[in-house]
């Protein structure tokens, strides 16, 4: 030990003697897996799958009724061996194929998330199976169609280089029997992070070399950074904002609450009466969502009961008892 550390000595004063200062932080280097992309073409398959993050946003958004932000992670050049290695059974793998490549790619989620989407499609509040399981033939039958979405937005994020035509081919729960490539054999793996709520999930597309080489080709030298930079054009702001105004959101005019003990609210009968803790004459609060935007007063409207707005209230002012 005393050897190697002298060894060490005499090689940093060396270095100090010719004048030669190591800043730079090592990095592994795989002589088995050469690097076969230039720089560039890193570059352009960045900003393709970074474009693919907005377009997953706003899908999950919409999906999901609540705030989900998607962000790109990584994009990395590896051996198909060492990203099944990282996976873990049970596992949910879809393969796909596009038309202008060969071999199959590969998308991953964790078994967590599935269950997440799952339970909030199907009306819950969107909270994972703490124990990890097998997906059932029904989840993986409305998962296919959620994955198959995925898919056509991939083939957009494509549209200003390279026409693509992406379809789902299968499911699998087991990595190892997944064999898109050979295990030393080189692929594109893309991992992208989705934030729901204070949870974040893995998103994963693994794409073999052989499978990307024809869309590779057309990210040379910097012509995707020029294909990237689109034109704003007013029509699409124009059918956005016409979008965004045709969105329904649940508004509800709460008349006053009430704490009832376990034991009161057991023995309610038909003809029971709840004291509220609102009186007659103050303003009610009117939630949009889960916030509250509005102070109103009852009345009637056209024999209808309505309510008027007095207040519009910002979000650092409201403060809502729950």
């Amino acid at each position: 030990m005393e050897i190697e550390k002298q060894a060490a000595g005499i090689d940093e004063g060396l270095l100090e003697a010719l004048g030669i200062h190591q800043t730079a932080a090592t990095q592994v280097y795989d002589f088995s897996l050469p690097r076969r992309m230039p720089k560039d073409q890193y570059a352009g398959l960045h900003a393709v799958h970074a474009a693919m993050a907005k377009l997953l946003t706003s899908y999950f958004t919409t999906l999901l009724r609540t705030l989900v932000e998607v962000k790109l992670k990584t994009v990395d050049y590896t051996g198909y061996g060492a990203f099944i290695e990282r996976r873990h059974e049970p596992d949910c793998l879809w393969t796909y194929e596009i038309d202008s490549g060969q071999g199959l790619g590969l998308i991953g989620m964790e078994p967590s998330f599935v269950s997440l989407l799952v339970d909030r499609l199907f009306g819950g509040h969107g909270h994972p199976h703490k124990q990890i399981r097998p997906t059932t033939a029904i989840e993986q039958n409305l998962m296919g169609q959620v994955i198959a979405r995925i898919l056509n937005m991939w083939d957009q994020s494509w549209q200003n280089w390279l026409p693509v035509k992406s379809a789902l081919k299968g499911f699998e729960t087991n990595p190892t029997l997944v064999q898109i490539a050979a295990r030393n054999e080189p692929v594109i793996t893309v991992r992208f992070e989705v934030e729901i709520r204070r949870g974040a999930f893995p998103l994963v597309f693994c794409m073999p070399f052989a499978m990307m080489s024809p869309l590779i080709a057309v990210l040379k030298d910097q012509s995707w950074s020029l294909q990237s930079q689109k034109k704003k054009d007013p029509k699409d702001r124009k059918l956005i904002h016409r979008t965004l105004l045709r969105t329904e959101v649940p508004m509800i005019v709460q008349l006053g609450k009430a704490k009832i003990s376990l034991k009161d609210y057991l023995s309610l009968e038909e003809g029971d009466v709840i004291l509220l803790r609102q009186r007659i004459k103050d303003p009610l609060r009117a939630m949009v969502g889960d916030q509250m935007k509005f102070w109103v007063v009852p009345g009637v409207l056209n024999n209808r009961k309505a309510a008027k707005v007095t207040v519009v209230c910002k979000n650092e002012e409201v403060q809502v008892d729950k």
